[in-house]
């Protein structure tokens, strides 16, 4: 009998915080409430002669394992970050993965690019597929996955809407149309634009025609985007005129 359960003897309890043992039709029945809830069995369990219920238990139990968790990267905070550095240095496809699923998620646009894809990309020779330019992989952050389409403008996150690039390429187009940055960059040759999309039709399944407009689709976007700022700008510069205009006054 472990030290939690009461017994009936001569109507003295032998733990004074207990219940009392219920009575059902003449037959002693053990009850045992719970040190910390104070719930009573058979409405909480009890493991062997634990004095808290299971319930209790198993909260006390993810308590300390997230105390313990956290004093142990407290600990050893300098040395998790040496191994965050090793495994994405080693598998950079990886965080790439990830990255561009959470930009995706974050912007609701479709993604379906696997770790596999990821893999392949980083394959790829080390060649900016804009520019043409060989990519120094071992300065840091020179080489950039782009999305062709960007997300922004519902661009989906799928093998055959990236390309491997320099950083150069990649800050230079930003948020801007396949077609604008191929008629205002010198570089962006037109054997070097035809092989992007070629690679986006056999990548994708689709025809040249389904490709060509989609692009032609992400250029008119562009277009209207900027000029839709540019009449934002515009009222907003007059609505700031007419407010140092009623000032003077």
């Amino acid at each position: 009998m472990g030290p939690g359960w009461v017994r009936a003897q001569n109507d003295v309890l032998t733990r004074s915080h207990f219940r009392q043992i219920l009575n059902n039709g003449g037959q002693r029945i053990l009850t045992k409430t719970c040190a910390t809830c104070h719930g009573t069995s058979p409405d909480v369990k009890f493991s062997c002669n634990h004095r808290n219920c299971n319930g209790c238990r198993a909260l006390k139990s993810r308590t300390y394992q997230a105390e313990y968790a956290r004093k142990h990267r407290a600990r050893n905070r300098e040395n998790q970050r040496v191994k965050r550095q090793e495994y994405r240095a080693e598998n950079p496809h990886l965080t790439f993965y990830s990255t561009s699923r959470y930009l995706a998620n974050k912007a609701s646009t479709y993604s379906d690019l696997t770790k596999e894809d990821a893999l392949d990309i980083y394959e790829t020779p080390d060649v900016c597929g804009y520019c043409g330019k060989a990519i120094d992989v071992s300065v840091k952050r020179s080489l950039h996955i782009d999305h062709i389409v960007p997300m922004s403008q519902g661009g989906v996150n799928s093998r055959w809407n990236l390309v491997k690039v320099c950083i150069n390429c990649n800050t230079s187009k930003g948020d801007g149309s396949l077609v604008n940055y191929y008629g205002r960059c010198p570089d962006f040759t037109e054997q070097r634009y035809e092989a992007v999309v070629n690679e986006m039709v056999r990548l994708s399944g689709r025809t040249r025609a389904e490709i060509d407009e989609i692009l032609t689709l992400s250029h008119s976007f562009e277009i209207a985007f900027q000029n839709g700022r540019r009449q934002m700008v515009g009222a907003l510069r007059v609505l700031r005129e007419e407010e140092r205009i009623e000032c003077a006054i």
